[in-house]
Order: C-alpha cells, then structure tokens, then sequence
C-alpha cells in the first residue's frame, strides 16, 4: 500500500514539475508572439503613414538668361505711327529651361523683332509708369515664350483664369498674332484642370528683367 502511495506521489510530483517547466516557455512565447506582433504592427502603420505624406516636388532652380545685345524700339507719339523718341532696352531671361539660352542666340533675329514689335505698340509717357513698365516686361515674357514654345504658350492663353491678363495686354497679343484666334478645344476634366493651372512659372521664359531701360 505504501508503495502505491508513493508511486502516486512519484507521479504527480513529476506531473507538477512538467508542468511548472512549461508554464514559463508559453509565458516566453506569448512574450514573443506579442512583441513579433507589435513590431509588425508598427512597420504597417509606418508603411501607411508614408503613403500619406505630402509628395514634394523639387523646385528647379532659375537660370538667368542675358541678351548681350541692346535692342532699340522707336515709340510712337501719341496718335501716330512712329515718333523720334526711342527706348533702349537690355534684357535678361528668367527660366529653368536651360534650352531658352541656345534658343535665344540662334533665334536672335526673331527674339529682337519680338520684343521691338511688342514694345511699339506702347506710347512713350506711358512707360514711365511702373505698372506698364512690369506689363510690358509681362507681355515680353508671354512673347519671348511663344517663340520657344508655341504649343504650351497657346494653352496657357487660352486657357488661364481670365483675370490673370490685362485686357490691354490680351489686344496688344491679338494685334501681333500671338494670342489664339480659333476657339477653345474640348479637353478631358483632368486635361482642363491641368491647362488652367498653368501660369508664367510654366513657360520657357518665366519674367523679363530690364538690365538696361533708357529713353533717347
């Protein structure tokens, strides 16, 4: 009987150490299983959180472009075709087209002719005038680019927020051709949101800056 008994205890005391030796390795897994948990858990949020940042696109940065040579444009007096005043002009190019300064020296014709017929359709005294003075450099800026880029110049006439433009400066542009004649194309929702956001930033020539502006 006493053998029995202590066989029994035998057993249960072996049951009880099993026991008691398991008890800490589930412990260690569950331990683990949590931790392997809370790590992927954190790489998903991290993974979901990036594709929430705002994409940034990287500024290109300015390219200043000099006409070496002055341009002359006779002004007209007031009510006529020409007059003896002129306006010496030197200009330089802003841009982030590093194509704008090769097409300059090789359309160097054309840009001159551009910029002496522009500028003839303004009256002498107006130029003193600091808001036609930026117009004028505006309105060079818009020219210059229809040179270099005819195709996304006329999108950007056609299709920019109507207030963006002197109405002066969109008759001086028809008077030279510049400015579209035939109506608008249909465009795609997207195609359209895209041409109205356009402005001068997207355009070959971006500004011109008067290095030299002298009336003789």
């Amino acid at each position: 009987m006493k053998n029995i008994q202590f066989v029994i205890l035998i057993s249960l005391a072996s049951i009880l150490a099993l026991g008691c030796s398991k008890a800490p390795q589930e412990v260690a897994k569950d331990g683990s299983d949590k931790a392997i948990d809370a790590n992927s858990s954190e790489k998903h949020d991290q993974k979901d959180a990036s594709k929430t940042l705002p994409v940034v696109k990287e500024e290109k940065k300015a390219l200043y472009v000099e006409l070496i040579d002055p341009i002359f444009i006779n002004l007209p007096a007031p009510g006529k075709k020409g007059g003896e005043h002129f306006l010496e002009v030197e200009l330089i190019l802003q841009t982030t087209n590093s194509s704008v300064e090769g097409y300059a020296e090789k359309m160097k014709a054309d840009v001159k002719a551009m910029v002496i017929s522009i500028g003839a359709l303004r009256e002498k005294d107006l130029l003193f005038n600091q808001d036609e003075k930026a117009m004028l450099a505006k309105e060079l800026a818009i020219g210059l680019s229809s040179l270099f880029e005819p195709e996304l110049t006329m999108a950007y006439l056609q299709y920019q927020q109507t207030d963006t433009l002197n109405p002066q400066t969109i008759g001086r542009l028809k008077a030279m051709g510049i400015f579209p004649k035939v109506a608008k194309v249909e465009l795609s929702n997207e195609a359209l949101i895209g041409a109205r956001a356009l402005s001068l930033k997207d355009l070959p020539v971006q500004a011109v800056l008067f290095k030299k502006f002298k009336m003789q």
